[in-house]
């Protein structure tokens, strides 16, 4: 008997540590599973191209102490080492000599550091006095002080419509100069 009771007390021992290190080999496997693969996803890097990408932008561009336009955007990314900002979600304010004011909006765009041109592009939407430009594509060019687009236009207020080809306009003189195909209808209170 003591034979058999040493026997079964050995197998009971043995099999209460194997029940022990398989409980605490899958209590360790659950508990450091979860962690890691979150800090993973969390730490895992985003694929840009951009040297930096930023948040809600805010820049104002001034010539001898005017303040020649300024610019607001959802975010932008800051590629070609410093010298090209890709914009999305654009508001540009042009101010001109005689006070008045040219709010522009477009989807996305494009900001060359070195000479402060922009291109936009999607929704464009230029407002400017008592008239809206309506394109998909319209550039600025800083040094010309000159917003123009090789692309459809439609320029109206609540009486008038007129479509052209492409279309541009001078910051300097105030004035617009249409090309191409040019038709439309004007009231007599439609002013540019």
């Amino acid at each position: 008997m003591t034979y058999i009771s040493v026997s079964r007390k050995l197998r009971v021992a043995l099999i209460v540590v194997m029940i022990t290190i398989v409980g605490g080999v899958t209590a360790i496997f659950l508990t450091y599973r979860t962690p890691e693969s979150t800090e993973e996803a969390e730490i895992a890097p985003v694929e840009s191209k951009a040297d930096i990408s930023i948040g809600k932008v805010h820049h104002v561009s001034t010539k001898d102490g005017v303040v020649q336009w300024s610019l607001d955007a959802q975010s932008a990314e800051v590629v070609e080492n410093g010298q090209k900002v890709i914009l999305q979600d654009v508001a540009v304010i042009f101010y001109m000599k005689d006070g008045q004011k040219a709010y522009l909006t477009a989807d996305k765009g494009f900001l060359r550091a070195s000479t402060n041109d922009i291109d936009v592009m999607g929704n464009v939407i230029l407002q400017y006095q008592n008239f809206t430009l309506e394109t998909d594509m319209l550039r600025y060019r800083h040094k010309k002080r000159l917003v123009f687009t090789h692309e459809p236009v439609l320029i109206s207020d609540d009486l008038s419509h007129l479509m052209a080809d492409s279309l541009y306009f001078d910051l300097k003189s105030n004035t617009t100069h249409f090309n191409g195909n040019i038709e439309g209808f004007l009231s007599g209170k439609f002013k540019l």
